[in-house]
């Protein structure tokens, strides 16, 4: 399972990533936060599993799934602002 994350400055920068390699993406199991999943999903069609929004503690619940080996891969597009 990859991860993706992004704060609001960076989610069209992660759309645009991963549409460069949708085909990629297309193949994998995702899971996002929850505003990054629904752009990713109704920009680019993907299935995408989505947790909470990252301020109500979506980041938290992927890094859950990280310590328990359920997710091999993390993009985070963030924001040093």
């Amino acid at each position: 399972m990859i991860a993706l994350i992004a704060h609001d400055a960076k989610k069209q920068e992660l759309l645009n990533f991963v549409r460069s390699h949708l085909e990629f993406f297309r193949t994998q199991q995702l899971v996002a936060t929850g505003n990054t999943g629904r752009m990713l999903a109704a920009e680019l069609g993907l299935e995408v599993e989505r947790v909470a929004h990252g301020p109500e503690g979506g980041d938290l619940i992927i890094g859950g799934r990280v310590a328990q080996g359920l997710v091999h891969a993390v993009l985070f597009f963030r924001d040093p602002l």
